[in-house]
Protein backbone atom coordinates (compact mmCIF):
# COMPACT_ATOMS: atom_id res chain seq x y z
CA UNK A 1 0.00 0.00 0.00
CA UNK A 2 1.22 3.73 -0.74
CA UNK A 3 0.47 6.30 1.96
CA UNK A 4 1.05 9.81 2.63
CA UNK A 5 3.78 10.66 4.86
CA UNK A 6 3.48 9.28 8.17
CA UNK A 7 3.92 13.07 9.86
CA UNK A 8 1.57 14.42 7.53
CA UNK A 9 -1.13 12.14 8.09
CA UNK A 10 -2.74 9.74 10.72
CA UNK A 11 -4.06 7.09 8.08
CA UNK A 12 -0.44 6.21 7.36
CA UNK A 13 -0.10 5.38 10.94
CA UNK A 14 -3.79 3.14 10.81
CA UNK A 15 -2.51 1.57 7.52
CA UNK A 16 0.95 0.22 8.74
CA UNK A 17 -0.88 -1.74 11.24
CA UNK A 18 -1.40 -4.80 9.00
CA UNK A 19 1.74 -4.82 6.67
CA UNK A 20 4.35 -7.55 7.49
CA UNK A 21 6.94 -4.75 6.12
CA UNK A 22 6.87 -1.02 5.75
CA UNK A 23 9.67 0.67 3.55
CA UNK A 24 9.65 4.47 4.06
CA UNK A 25 11.27 6.76 1.41
CA UNK A 26 13.71 9.84 3.06
CA UNK A 27 14.29 12.61 0.35
CA UNK A 28 17.88 13.07 0.85
CA UNK A 29 18.78 16.81 1.56
CA UNK A 30 14.86 17.67 2.55
CA UNK A 31 13.99 15.48 5.29
CA UNK A 32 15.33 16.28 8.41
CA UNK A 33 17.20 13.06 10.47
CA UNK A 34 14.95 13.65 13.88
CA UNK A 35 11.88 13.50 11.35
CA UNK A 36 13.17 10.52 10.46
CA UNK A 37 13.44 9.24 14.22
CA UNK A 38 10.32 10.54 14.95
CA UNK A 39 8.52 8.75 12.33
CA UNK A 40 10.23 5.33 13.12
CA UNK A 41 9.31 6.02 16.58
CA UNK A 42 5.39 6.15 15.40
CA UNK A 43 5.98 2.53 14.15
CA UNK A 44 5.62 -1.05 15.24
CA UNK A 45 9.35 -2.07 16.09
CA UNK A 46 8.19 -5.63 15.87
CA UNK A 47 7.95 -5.35 12.39
CA UNK A 48 10.74 -5.13 9.58
CA UNK A 49 11.27 -1.22 8.94
CA UNK A 50 13.29 -0.56 6.14
CA UNK A 51 14.68 2.90 4.29
CA UNK A 52 15.02 4.22 0.61
CA UNK A 53 17.27 7.22 0.12
CA UNK A 54 15.59 8.80 -2.83
CA UNK A 55 16.87 11.60 -4.73
CA UNK A 56 20.71 11.40 -3.87
CA UNK A 57 23.16 13.49 -5.77
CA UNK A 58 26.05 11.41 -6.93
CA UNK A 59 29.48 12.83 -5.77
CA UNK A 60 32.10 13.46 -8.90
CA UNK A 61 34.12 10.48 -9.11
CA UNK A 62 31.47 8.27 -7.98
CA UNK A 63 31.27 5.30 -10.61
CA UNK A 64 28.72 3.44 -9.03
CA UNK A 65 26.88 1.29 -11.05
CA UNK A 66 29.65 2.02 -14.29
CA UNK A 67 31.16 -1.50 -13.46
CA UNK A 68 28.24 -3.26 -14.61
CA UNK A 69 28.54 -2.17 -18.51
CA UNK A 70 31.30 -4.71 -18.46
CA UNK A 71 29.39 -7.22 -16.93
CA UNK A 72 29.39 -10.39 -19.64
CA UNK A 73 31.34 -8.87 -21.76
CA UNK A 74 35.08 -9.09 -22.94
CA UNK A 75 37.22 -6.12 -22.92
Amino acid sequence: FDSPPLLSAPESQALSGPMGQIVMVVKAGTTLQQQVQAAIDMLDPSKAINLVLNQSRRSHGDYYGSYYGYYGQEK
